[in-house]
């Protein structure tokens, strides 16, 4: 009970600082996005943005570290985030159809091992896949 407390203010304090960012930052400047994704990354999960964005696919739950399902859990719904806003701003289509595939990873994790379904998540899952093809 005092773990998932914990769990849902650490994300309820992320989702207030990612909201506060995508309101107020001009998306047209790519350079500050970045800069701002990533000091949300280095402050919630540790580790700089690009470090999440160089794994591959396959290996991006691992990446997440160890620890209880739902910490697990709460570090890829954030990384998610993160990486799908990362991905909306991206001209490159290389990089851009590199990191589709890691959020649509982490979206289907989380899909698979949540109790609570999300009209959001499979938009999104979809959005991935439609980049994908």
């Amino acid at each position: 009970m005092i773990e998932r407390d914990y769990i849902m203010r650490i994300l309820k304090q992320f989702f207030d600082m990612l909201q506060k960012l995508i309101n107020n930052i001009d998306t047209s400047k790519e350079e500050t996005l970045e800069l701002e994704l990533n000091g949300l990354c280095l402050k919630f999960l540790g580790n700089s943005i690009e470090f999440y964005s160089d794994i591959e696919d396959h290996n991006i739950i691992d990446s997440l570290g160890q620890g209880s399902p739902s910490e697990v859990q709460a570090r890829a719904t954030m990384l998610s985030e993160l990486l799908y806003h990362r991905v909306i701003g991206l001209d490159d289509e290389l990089e851009r159809t590199r990191l589709a595939k890691n959020v649509l990873t982490l979206l289907n994790y989380i899909d698979e091992h949540s109790n609570t379904y999300s009209f959001e998540r499979l938009s999104r899952i979809s959005q991935m896949e439609t980049m994908l093809l």
